[in-house]
C-alpha cells in the first residue's frame, strides 16, 4: 500500500514516508523480494529529490542494519551514483544494479 501509485503523488513528505517504511521493511525476510522491487519507484523517481533522499537514506539504513546479506555491492553504488543527475540512463542503470546485487546476495 505505500508504493500504490508513487510515481502519481506530488508530496514530497508522503513519498519520502512511504520510501522510509518500504526501506525499513526490508528486514523481513518474506517481503525482501518485493520490497528490493519496490525500491525503483523511489531511486528512479522523476523528482531528484526522491532519487538522492532515497539514496542517502537506504545508504545510512544499510549502515546501521544488519540484513544478513552482504550489502557492500549496494552500498558502493548508492555512493558513486549522482542521484541528480538529468540522464536517466545512468539512473536507469544505477537502480538496476541495485536490486541485481541485493538478488544475488540473498
Amino acid at each position: 500500500m505505500t508504493t500504490k501509485n508513487i510515481s502519481r503523488i506530488k508530496s514530497v513528505p508522503r513519498i519520502h514516508e512511504c520510501m522510509k517504511i518500504t526501506v525499513h521493511l526490508l528486514r523481513f525476510q518474506t517481503i525482501f523480494e518485493a520490497c528490493v522491487s519496490k525500491l525503483v519507484d523511489f531511486l528512479g523517481h522523476q523528482f531528484p529529490s526522491i532519487r538522492s533522499n532515497s539514496a542517502e537514506f537506504m545508504f545510512n539504513f544499510l549502515q546501521g542494519t544488519d540484513l544478513g546479506i552482504d550489502t557492500d555491492g549496494v552500498e558502493e553504488i548508492l555512493l558513486n551514483t549522482e542521484w541528480t543527475s538529468a540522464d536517466n540512463t545512468v539512473i536507469t542503470e544505477a537502480v538496476s544494479r541495485i536490486v541485481k546485487s541485493f538478488l544475488s546476495s540473498e
